[in-house]
């Protein structure tokens, strides 16, 4: 599978912006090639989100949103290690420095984030070898990415389509019943 369209979808968890619906729109192309499954998810997405007609409040209700995501809802941070670990464990930190250490042999940039943070880990998967993307899969992603789905689904947000389309990409690349390679 081609890992580029983790890129894409990392692209979509970013910081609202006015040319979200044009990220949204290239990534369902992109996807819509390779897997349909993943780009209907991303089509719920798009029609979940409120409007997007170029008024300053509509780009504002959307950065609400995704601050009330992401940034609010401790069942719903972007940062992997805290769903597996906890805010403050030595075990949070470890994994930490791997990333970083993994990140730096692959020549891969953080752009000023931390290495756990999804949309980070998406945009590495390119960067990384196999064996580095399926043991993140497996160690790192499933899990946190089930526990948001599962939080976004119950209030019903429209975050929880982007999710559930990243899980279900990862699903198509990473089958469950793979551990590591």
């Amino acid at each position: 599978m081609e890992r580029g369209l983790y890129v894409e979808l990392a692209r979509l968890l970013d910081y609202p912006s006015p040319d979200l619906l044009d990220r949204i729109e290239t990534c369902r192309r992109t996807v819509r090639a390779h897997h349909e499954e993943t780009a209907d998810l991303l089509d719920q997405f798009s029609d979940a989100l409120p409007a997007l007609d170029g008024a300053p409040s509509d780009l504002r209700g959307l950065e609400e949103l995704h601050l009330r995501t992401f940034d609010v809802q401790p069942q719903c941070i972007l940062y992997l290690s805290v769903h597996l670990f906890g805010e403050e464990s030595f075990q949070r930190a470890k994994l930490m420095v791997g990333l970083s250490e993994s990140y730096e042999r692959a020549g891969f940039d953080l752009g000023g984030e931390l290495p756990d943070h999804l949309a980070v880990v998406l945009r590495s998967s390119s960067s990384l070898t196999r064996e580095e993307w399926v043991d993140l899969a497996v160690y790192c992603l499933r899990t946190p990415i089930d526990t948001m789905v599962e939080g976004l689904v119950e209030n019903r947000n429209p975050y929880r389509h982007l999710l559930m389309a990243i899980r279900s990409l990862l699903n198509e690349d990473v089958p469950e019943d793979i551990h590591h390679v």
